[in-house]
């Protein structure tokens, strides 16, 4: 946890930053820095903070939708925590290509759970749309965690932030975890508010009226069911009702995750954090085997199991053993769900009939 005295001291590096972070959105403002469009449309999904504001669920979710038109979905990111580099098809069209650690856990994650879906990794996102194009046959193309990746040309700028947080009083990077300028607010299309516990919106939401007049939604993580690892049998939010349970995540915010299981009448008696993309060892596992040896089950995340289960090692310890189950994540939707599939299904509408 970082002290308001560190706080203090890494500002100047933060102004830095952030005259950094403006020249660079100037050049794409003004045309200078070149953008791509691709023959598809695209929608990209971001944040304004680093760290975990609930946004891969909500790209699951416009993923999900889309597909379920007959449409032909690319997911289409960086591929954070990859040992790879350049561009890789993680999946097409079911197809599974690559692991955690070819492909990165979250894109994995997406692949394992739309097999009608594509998704292709690369540190540069035009280079993998155009891939995700002409390689997979993509219809459409959902960035993920691209707000500032602004290379590639979009038709709609979805940008999350967490309704829980005190987003406002943010700190620029290396201070906080603002990634640039309030002013990046303008180039949102939506502003959806994760992790809202009403419909309205969070009190200081009027604020962002300064710089952005974009309408928004409203939605929640909530855990949709419990699957068994390794086997991927699925389990009713019920059956850990008051079971004793080790839980642990390498996810950006762990904190929301203990919560959403103690929201299902779990009961948690012990938690292991680790940072976000986390890759386990054999010591991790110790670790978390010794401190499961009073609990019912141990209990983790999907990206964590995507991580996981790259390791035939490691998943082979886990068989037999306490149980091992991880948690699937889904959105509710609290308010604007129409206006998220309005935005969607639009753009998607207007590219067809050019």
């Amino acid at each position: 946890m970082m002290t308001g005295v560190v706080r203090m001291m890494l500002l100047p590096l933060s102004w830095l930053y952030g005259l950094a972070a403006a020249a660079r959105n100037s050049a794409f403002d003004l045309g200078v820095a070149p953008r791509r469009r691709t023959a598809v449309p695209v929608i990209a999904v971001g944040n304004l903070t680093a760290g975990g504001t609930g946004k891969t669920p909500l790209v699951e979710y416009i993923t999900g939708r889309l597909a379920a038109q007959g449409l032909s979905v690319a997911v289409v990111s960086r591929g954070y925590g990859r040992r790879t580099h350049g561009v890789v098809v993680v999946s097409r069209r079911g197809e599974i290509r690559a692991d955690a650690f070819t492909g990165g856990d979250e894109p994995v994650q997406i692949a394992r759970k739309f097999r009608s879906a594509s998704v292709v990794v690369g540190e540069r996102r035009a280079d993998a749309a155009a891939r995700a194009v002409v390689e997979c046959g993509a219809d459409v193309i959902v960035l993920d965690d691209a707000f500032q990746h602004r290379s590639i040309e979009r038709d709609l700028d979805i940008l999350v932030i967490d309704a829980g947080a005190d987003f406002l009083r943010e700190k620029l990077l290396p201070a906080g975890m603002r990634r640039e300028w309030f002013s990046g607010l303008r180039r949102a299309g939506l502003i959806g508010f994760s992790r809202a516990v009403r419909k309205d919106d969070p009190p200081w939401a009027g604020e962002l009226r300064r710089w952005s007049d974009a309408r928004s939604f409203a939605y929640r993580t909530v855990i949709e069911k419990f699957v068994t690892m390794p086997g991927d049998e699925p389990l009713g939010r019920a059956a850990l009702r008051g079971k004793r349970v080790l839980a642990f995540s390498g996810i950006g915010n762990h904190g929301n995750f203990m919560a959403s299981l103690r929201a299902e009448g779990v009961n948690v008696v012990e938690e292991r954090r680790f940072r976000d993309h986390h890759i386990y060892s054999g010591k991790d596992l110790d670790g978390i085997l010794e401190g499961a040896a009073a609990a019912d089950a141990c209990m983790t995340t999907e990206k964590d199991m995507v991580r996981l289960l790259a390791d035939p090692g490691l998943m082979e310890r886990i068989a037999g053993g306490v149980p091992f189950l991880y948690a699937v994540a889904t959105i509710g939707m609290l308010r604007g769900e129409d206006l998220l599939e309005q935005a969607v299904g639009g753009v998607v509408k207007a590219r067809r009939e050019r």
